[in-house]
């Protein structure tokens, strides 16, 4: 009985196994790290448009505050600049949000502006497709079935008993 050396061959068609073998186990491997990929990148986009949410909600609530807490006997007014929430240039010592919010997604933030150059509201500028099409929180109704994160439309406006626009998002007054 002849033993093959280190090198040689083993009997006819042996050749190759471990190898083909390996090659298997990295083609596996490769494909369970893709889905793991897709699966890490869904939960990182959901994480994402949750925060957008809440980040846009934020800044509604703080220019409605913003716009409520005029001076008595001034006319309410929306703040003309996003640094007014942090510092309300009409008091001493007023603040509506601790730090200004950068837009989740990277696109930066639109503003939503009235007749007078006041800021009501603010959007996102990205175009991606939203995961969540439905199941929105009741200020967030309108939210249902929008095609891009920019159709969120985060606005405060004071009296809103009527319908709010499409895609528009109103944080009652209070």
């Amino acid at each position: 009985m002849k033993t093959a050396r280190l090198g040689e061959k083993g009997p006819e068609g042996e050749g190759g196994y471990a190898y083909v073998m390996v090659i298997a186990a990295v083609a596996v491997m490769a494909i369970l790290a893709a889905a793991v990929s897709v699966l890490t990148s869904y939960e990182v986009k959901h994480d994402k448009e949750s925060e957008l949410l809440f980040r846009g909600g934020a800044y509604a609530r703080a220019i409605g505050a913003y716009y409520l807490a005029g001076p008595a006997g001034q006319t309410h007014v929306y703040p003309h600049r996003l640094e007014d929430l942090l510092s309300d240039p009409r008091f001493s010592h007023r603040r509506y949000l601790r730090a200004l919010y950068s837009e989740p997604f990277g696109a930066g933030w639109s503003l939503v502006r009235n007749p007078d150059g006041g800021i009501t509201g603010v959007a996102s500028q990205s175009k991606d497709k939203p995961l969540q099409q439905d199941g929105f929180p009741p200020a967030f109704q309108s939210f249902a079935g929008a095609q891009h994160y920019s159709d969120w439309i985060f606005l405060y406006q004071p009296s809103t008993a009527g319908a709010v626009s499409q895609g528009a998002a109103a944080v009652p007054g209070d």
